[in-house]
């Protein structure tokens, strides 16, 4: 319904913002409104009607033609229905809309630089944050992830994946809290022989019966009860029974692993999805042997055992209980040096893969800080974009204030115009939105390479991706137009319709904290790519203390009885320089340790020791110091060690003293040989630590074979003549040591992969932000280019006058984000033993490379700019 006393406050607003007439007057036209509308009233006429009659009569309503809305806004908001207060508010977004849509239209480039740059900005969020999700989600499919948990031993501090073999049953038996408990082997490859189809297998478990208890994949054939009961059983992936059987039930099939042993497939299982913290394609059933050992009752101190997992009952004192187990194991009477150092932890399965530092670990997992680093990436480069949208708004600023000015003397006020801003901010998200999603589509497949992570949105959960994408708009809808909206709408109407407005400091302020922000971001971006860069190309050219290059390693348990014989048909090939077997330097993952006690002054000592072959040191190249290597020629070689240097300096032994010093190792006087250079037998995340060569005369799975400079290929050709003969059944499964070494720096590999992308991004939006503000502030100075032109200004003065306030920026943003970037890297070199110093001309080449772009994307504009006709700058406007 029509309120006239709402009209009238409507109207005499109107009149107020105009300064149409003075209050004197307008209490007189006030008297007449009233006045013609009772009269028009009197003789039948509609409220409303009489009343635009009456503003008709006095020619005041053109002035009131587009403050009608507020008439109509201000009804709705007191007297209408929520339906029509609804219909009012879509009506005015409408319109809203409208006006923007026609913006957009007229100020293309405006618009593809905005949208361009927000749908760039929440791709990378988009995909960045379906990774995270996938992170998180690790183990969470299983209907029982929040009970169960792995049994760990922590020795010297850090934890073991894997208790001592035999403990598990007797804490199983012991504390009513476990619901129940399996352990399991995992093995790298087995060969698989179906018929006349034979190949490596990746990802093999070796179970007991109650692993499909503790983690109750669903079976497709086959009953999880019963399919691992009893020794020469096995379950099959899905895929894998598909690549042996087609479509057929494989149930009561019969395949060989490792050319001796037969398995009735006894169930068949849907793939391990990809966010499981370990993968495998088969579960076979423990041997006779293996159960004997999982349920003999007796523990095997200080032996490391199968991987074991514990469910437990809900609503269990976690602390309560591994506080009882450590006691329990502690009773079991473990020798000395374990008991000392013994601790008994429980790690929920849901936290493996994200927070897991044990030692042999079941499989490669990830780390946290990765996704706080990656999710602050994302954040980081879409507040870039937000930026580029806030610098181009208030850029534009003067062009739009005129509009403001009319709106507000028009009777608009000011929640109103922030409405409007805050509505053309979110059709320009809504905009990027499908343009975002597309590059989304397109980069998962590019961040899954990088990452190595199958990302399956399925998995993480449409409603929570629907809940993230309507979080990415509002978000950035409001923050990107949250200072436009507060800037434009604070706009005076009388300065700016009478031409006196001018943009005030605080904008530019503002603007130029923002490219600084931007520009700080790059250069933090871009020093932690360098930095990363620098780090892999340093350990890949670290001395390692050993001959890596030309040695391939074969590992194969059927080698065991028949090292010797392969050894000599190796030999025989022209192509094979030396030949011996034991642990591959470098790959510390079959080594053992032992703690050497105080003893006539010299410190506790902790060593690693590796059993190896004759040959070893010439093989793997090993740098002798003092002293000779195991010879077959000396019988009493089986009693010897060889020391590194760090070991034989911690032991007090000089080079001198070789030949005749020993050392205490398991209860057994060994006499020392030979001290070599030390090695890094692991990764360069660690300091060299002292080890120890024994001797091992037999049963050896691993072979090593040095191959002469430059026969790679050929050499392997000749591994392959004489494995032949020796082992027809099996598959020849030859890498190279190098090869293996390289893959311990996937992570940095990936790490560097993934900030040079992110780098670039933040490269190009910070440039095409400058781009669109560099065109406008040159738009907005064309006739001051003219002038100048005209009185002998060069194209290279104008330049440098045009972009010196940018090149201040950004080297201003360099000079903040510069130390940022040291400081953050300076703790993540810490991580390793081993790194480079990051020098001040990485930094600098970081600062040169964000200058140079930001150069390229203003000198474009501004250039466009200075060459243009003076005749036509000087008739601009």
């Amino acid at each position: 319904m029509f309120n006239l006393e709402h009209a009238l406050a409507a109207w005499r607003k109107a009149l107020q913002y105009r300064r149409a007439v003075s209050a004197d007057d307008l209490e007189e036209l006030e008297r007449h409104v009233r006045d013609h509308t009772a009269a028009r009233r009197r003789q039948g006429w509609g409220e409303e009607a009489a009343f635009r009659e009456a503003l008709q009569h006095l020619g005041t309503f053109a002035q009131l033609e587009t403050e009608y809305q507020k008439v109509f806004w201000d009804k709705v908001r007191h007297q209408r229905t929520w339906r029509h207060q609804l219909n009012g508010i879509l009506a005015m977004l409408k319109n809203y809309w409208k006006v923007t849509a026609r913006t957009l239209w007229r100020h293309q480039g405006y618009a593809v630089i905005n949208i361009g740059g927000l749908a760039v900005g929440l791709a990378v969020c988009l995909v960045i944050g379906l990774f995270v999700a996938h992170k998180l989600s690790y183990d969470r499919f299983l209907p029982n992830a929040d009970h169960v948990y792995r049994l760990e031993q922590t020795l010297e501090g850090r934890p073991m994946a894997v208790p001592p073999p035999g403990l598990t049953y007797l804490v199983e038996q012991q504390f009513p809290e476990i619901r129940g408990a399996t352990v399991f082997q995992r093995s790298d490859q087995r060969l698989f022989t179906v018929g006349e189809d034979r190949q490596y297998v990746e990802g093999v478990l070796q179970a007991d019966s109650a692993f499909f208890r503790v983690f109750p994949y669903p079976l497709l054939h086959g009953d999880a009860a019963t399919a691992l009961a009893a020794p020469g059983q096995i379950v099959l992936a899905a895929s894998l029974a598909q690549r042996y059987f087609g479509d057929e039930n494989p149930l009561g099939q019969v395949l060989q692993l490792d050319t001796r042993n037969e398995y009735v497939v006894t169930g068949v299982m849907p793939d391990v999805p990809s966010n499981a913290h370990f993968q495998f394609q088969a579960v076979t059933s423990f041997s006779a042997r293996a159960r004997a050992m999982r349920y003999g009752g007796e523990v095997l101190w200080p032996y490391f055992g199968y991987y074991a997992y514990l469910e437990l009952h809900p609503g269990t004192d976690l602390p309560a209980l591994t506080s009882r187990i450590q006691q329990y194991a502690t009773s079991l009477n473990p020798p000395d040096f374990v008991k000392e150092r013994l601790k008994m932890y429980l790690r929920p399965a849901t936290r493996i893969h994200l927070y897991s530092d044990a030692q042999n670990e079941i499989g490669v997992q990830g780390d946290i800080r990765y996704l706080y680093l990656f999710g602050g990436i994302a954040l980081l480069i879409l507040l870039i974009a937000c930026t580029n949208y806030t610098n181009l708004a208030t850029a534009r600023a003067a062009r739009r204030s005129r509009e403001v000015g009319v709106r507000k003397a028009l009777g608009a006020w000011r929640g109103q115009l922030m409405t409007q801003f805050f509505s053309e901010s979110l059709l320009l998200v809504l905009l990027a939105v499908p343009l975002a999603l597309g590059l989304a589509v397109w980069a998962l497949p590019l961040v899954e390479h990088l990452t190595q992570a199958e990302i399956d949105p399925q998995a993480v959960g449409y409603g929570w991706l629907a809940l993230l994408a309507t979080g990415f708009v509002l978000t950035v809808g409001l923050l990107s137009g949250s200072y436009p909206a507060l800037f434009l709408s604070a706009f005076r109407p009388v300065q700016v319709l009478r031409g006196t407005w001018a943009p005030g400091r605080q904008r530019d302020a503002l603007r130029k904290t923002l490219v600084t922000l931007q520009f700080a971001i790059t250069t933090v971006l871009l020093v932690g790519t360098a930095a990363v860069y620098l780090q892999l190309r340093y350990v890949q050219s670290q001395s390692l203390g050993f001959e890596q290059a030309q040695v391939v390693t074969i590992t194969n348990r059927a080698l065991g009885p028949h090292y010797e014989a392969f050894k000599t048909a190796l030999l025989q090939q022209p192509r094979i320089q030396s030949v011996s077997a034991g642990p591959p330097p470098g790959i510390a993952h079959m080594t053992s340790r032992t703690k050497l006690a105080e003893k006539d002054g010299r410190p506790e000592t902790e060593l690693e020791f590796m059993e190896v072959a004759y040959d070893y040191a010439e093989t793997v190249g090993l740098h002798l110091l003092a002293g000779r290597t195991f010879s077959a020629a000396f019988g009493t070689d089986t009693s010897a060690v060889m020391l590194s240097a760090s070991a034989a300096a911690a032991l007090g032994i000089a080079p001198e003293q070789v030949g005749e010093a020993t050392v205490p190792l398991f209860d057994t006087e060994k006499r020392v040989i030979g001290i070599f250079a030390d090695i890094h037998n692991h990764a360069l995340r660690e300091a060299v630590r002292p080890l120890a060569l024994g001797l091992k005369r037999d049963r050896f799975y691993t072979a090593l074979i040095r191959l002469q400079p430059g026969a790679k290929q050929v050499g392997l050709a000749d591994i392959e003549q004489a494995w032949q003969p020796l082992f027809p059944e099996h598959l020849l499964d030859a890498r190279f040591l190098d090869t293996r070494i390289e893959q311990q720096y996937v992570s940095e590999q990936r790490l560097a992969q993934v900030f040079s992308v992110f780098a670039g991004l933040a490269v190009l939006l910070a440039c095409l932000g400058l781009f669109g503000l560099a065109a406008f502030l040159a738009a907005q100075r064309t006739k001051e280019i003219g002038i100048r032109k005209v009185l002998g200004a060069t194209s290279a003065g104008l330049l440098w006058l045009l972009s010196k306030d940018f090149v201040r920026l950004v080297l201003l943003g360099f000079l903040l984000g510069a130390p940022l970037a040291y400081l953050g890297l300076q703790r993540w070199l810490a991580t390793y033993a081993y790194h480079p110093d990051l020098g001040v001309g990485l930094i600098a080449l970081a600062g040169a490379t964000a200058l140079v772009f930001a150069l390229a994307a203003v000198g474009y504009q501004v250039l466009r700019a200075a060459r243009q006709d003076p005749a036509e700058s000087l008739r601009y406007e």
